[in-house]
């Protein structure tokens, strides 16, 4: 069975998928380099209680001047973010005595650090590096942050560098914290 479209829907389907197709290049996966004379906006998270944190335990990021920050946006029910977890881990464990210092910010739905199911799931994969929420609504959207994951790079200096829209692989993440440890 064969459908007849008139060249007027034609048309409209066409603007309706080129219109789509924009919109999947502006907010696509990949890097983009931010505005250089940009200061990380700072915020407070509350972090997760877990083993290595203490109960009520607040983190800020101007705490982490001088330090190349990799600053992940993420949730327990986003697939891609569970995904790169283990290499975020990984390569935490890899470059924090060489200056690197990661920072997970959970955009999901809790706001209780002792959420069973993010603590739970922060202890399977094993991530020692800090990981928390905030409790202002501003910090996504004073980064940018339009879909998840996302990562932001903050050189020593506290400018953000560059900015990744969807999961990263381990190299892409090497490349980018190898950036921010040797500008050279």
């Amino acid at each position: 069975m064969m459908i007849a479209i008139s060249q007027s829907m034609r048309s409209v389907l066409s603007v309706v998928v080129a219109s789509g197709a924009l919109i999947l290049i502006v907010m696509g996966c990949g890097t983009s380099d931010a505005d250089e004379s940009a200061l990380a906006p700072d915020f407070e998270l509350t972090l997760y209680n877990r083993l290595n944190e203490p109960d009520g335990a607040m983190l800020h990021l101007s705490d982490y001047r001088g330090k190349a920050v990799v600053l992940n946006f993420w949730a327990t029910w986003c697939a891609p973010c569970r995904v790169e977890m283990p290499s975020f881990e990984q390569t935490y464990r890899e470059y924090k005595d060489q200056g690197a210092a990661f920072i997970g910010v959970d955009m999901g739905v809790s706001f209780d650090p002792s959420d069973k199911g993010v603590v739970d799931f922060l202890n399977e994969v094993d991530v020692t590096y800090p990981v928390g929420f905030a409790e202002s609504s501003s910090v996504g959207p004073d980064y940018g942050i339009v879909g998840l994951p996302a990562t932001v790079f903050i050189d020593r200096h506290g400018q953000v560098t560059r900015k990744w829209t969807g999961e990263i692989s381990r190299s892409d993440l090497v490349t980018q914290l190898g950036e921010l440890l040797d500008p050279s």
